[in-house]
């Protein structure tokens, strides 16, 4: 009898030992087939048949979880019971697989089960970082997702869908130039580019209409994103659709603008103190000149726009693209310069225009006085500069005075006064116009009188060139209505009592070598001085509804 007790309490100190060993290790994980799967707990290694495989989770079935061995450390696992209790200090109880624990290879306690954490591949569900690739237990089979471009939204080859990023309508196009922007050519027959851009786009629908003609419109289909052309006109509309065929055919919203074309006008300011520029066709040329700024300030005016005269001479002017455009320079110190060629200091000219050059000369700027008489610029304004060297310093001289009269503004220069006599300076800013006595006007009265012929009346169709010296005498009356232009010859003197009166329906040019003119002078345009060194003395009425241009230089 004493044997058997010795053996059993062998086996309780095992036991107790082995208790003991449990009782020291904090949470304990174990592993076995389904519900026994995942990694191991710190401190602990996978082993499968009593091999140790460590850095591996427990997934294979019939692998399970230990605690590394340090003997006489236990070592517990799951083990096939019909009774299933607790694991001691665990809570988890054990699957119907596996519903016991034991220590391995010694005693087996019933109802006890590893307590496992997280999910793991074998929960039963695909959750956490798992994939069908990573663990097929819980997630099927592996597939891998294959897509391609054009992403149009199609399947994957796993049961889900590729991207859509080229699909849909594209945006409404952006353009450029933008509504109310400009294009600008700088020659005759360059062309403009207008161009667009629009996301998802592959290919457009361009509308393009001329705002002068239907020449030059366009209606069609661009692949591209630019559309270049010869512009006819100022201005333009155009409307463009974006097409996005990649997947469907789907069509943007229009985007439209009206834009404007400038032309731009050129040339260079240059120096002819001898002057000797001639215009050759439309432009003035002479060889060899320099280019010169006349003055500070100095600029091209081109209806509402203007360009500065630079330092070398250059200026550019941009007007809205078109022809007949009034080019003028206006020079910036008019005491030292003045215009040869054109003697006007103006162009009738189109845009785009280049090499159109004006000639200046170094010289004083001319000035001319009224004696006894009155003087009115009807929607312009009154310049003399009248030197502080000026023998008789003023405007108006002569023992009457008169009236300046204007709608603009009033410039005599360095002169003592307006008038002379009396030290007066009448003068009158006005809006009002009266009556316009142009050839019109003239015309309609003469040619009812039936005694205009005996009265000295002629109507001349065509241009008019006056023969030779004219001479008036007194009690003898000329009145010549010219449908034309005027040129006179030669010097006109009318006695006292006798009278004179030219009539123009176009310019009165006063030739070179005249020097003396006398009488009633009206042209519906300019009438001009002649470009000689000789002094003009006028006596009578002149009145250029298109202006008055002195052109006469003393050197």
């Amino acid at each position: 009898m004493t044997k058997p007790v010795g053996v059993l309490l062998f086996i309780l100190v095992l036991f107790s030992l082995s208790f003991s060993g449990i009782n020291k290790t904090n949470n304990i994980v174990f592993a076995g087939a389904a519900s026994c799967t995942g990694p191991c707990a710190t401190g602990w290694h996978c082993t499968y048949s009593g091999e140790a495989d460590i850095g591996r989770g427990c997934e294979a079935k019939d692998t399970y979880c230990e605690i590394q061995w340090i003997d006489p450390m236990p070592t517990w696992e799951c083990a096939s019971e019909s009774t299933c209790g607790h694991c001691p200090f665990l809570s988890k109880e054990c699957s119907d697989d596996f519903p016991t624990c034991s220590v391995k290879n010694r005693v087996i306690y019933p109802n006890c089960c590893a307590q496992d954490t997280g999910p793991y591949c074998g929960d039963g569900s695909c959750n956490g970082s798992e994939m069908p690739c990573s663990c097929e237990t819980d997630c099927g089979p592996c597939c891998t997702p294959s897509c391609s471009s054009p992403y149009c939204g199609q399947g994957d080859g796993c049961d889900g869908t590729c991207s859509s990023a080229d699909a849909g309508a594209p945006p409404a196009p952006t353009l450029n130039p933008a509504n109310g922007g400009t294009l600008t050519v700088t020659a005759v027959g360059q062309q403009v580019t207008v161009s667009w851009s629009a996301a998802l786009a592959d290919s457009y629908w361009l509308q393009l209409d001329p705002g002068c003609t239907t020449e030059g419109a366009y209606y069609g289909a661009i692949s591209g994103t630019t559309y270049s052309f010869t512009p006819l006109c100022p201005s333009y509309y155009y409307r463009v659709w974006a097409l996005n065929s990649t997947c469907a055919t789907e069509w943007s919203a229009p985007a439209a603008a009206t834009f404007y074309v400038r032309g731009t006008i050129s040339g260079t300011v240059k120096q002819d103190d001898n002057k000797e520029a001639e215009l050759v066709g439309e432009v003035c040329v002479l060889a060899g000149a320099g280019g010169i700024m006349p003055g500070a300030n100095s600029k091209v005016e081109v209806g509402l726009d203007s360009g500065s005269v630079n330092v070398n001479g250059t200026y550019a002017v941009s007007p809205l693209f078109g022809p007949s455009w009034y080019t003028e320079l206006s020079i910036g110190d008019w005491t030292e310069w003045r215009c040869t060629c054109p003697a006007t200091c103006a162009y009738t000219t189109s845009a785009p225009k280049t090499g159109l050059d004006y000639f200046v000369a170094n010289i004083k700027e001319p000035w001319w006085q009224t004696e006894e008489g009155n003087v009115h610029a009807d929607g312009g304004n009154v310049r003399s500069p009248v030197p502080d060297t000026a023998t008789v310093g003023y405007l108006i001289t002569g023992s009457q005075p008169g009236l300046v009269s204007y709608t603009g503004s009033l410039d005599v220069g360095n002169a003592v006064a307006i008038n002379q006599a009396g030290l007066s300076n009448w003068q009158a800013q006005t809006s009002y116009q009266g009556l316009k006595t142009d050839y019109g006007y003239f015309k309609r009265i003469l040619e009812d009188d039936p005694e205009a012929a005996a009265n000295g009346v002629t109507i001349h169709e065509g241009d008019y060139v006056t023969d030779g010296e004219i001479s008036v005498v007194d009690g003898e009356n000329m009145i010549i209505l010219v449908n034309g232009e005027v040129t006179i010859s030669a010097n006109i003197n009318v006695d006292p009592g006798g009278f004179l009166a030219i009539i123009s329906s176009g310019n009165i040019t006063i030739g070179d070598s005249v020097t003396n003119i006398e009488g009633v002078y009206v042209a519906d345009g300019i009438i001009s001085s002649g470009t000689s060194e000789s002094q003009l003395i006028g006596e009578g009425i002149f009145t250029g509804w298109g202006g008055i241009s002195l052109q006469r230089d003393f050197g």
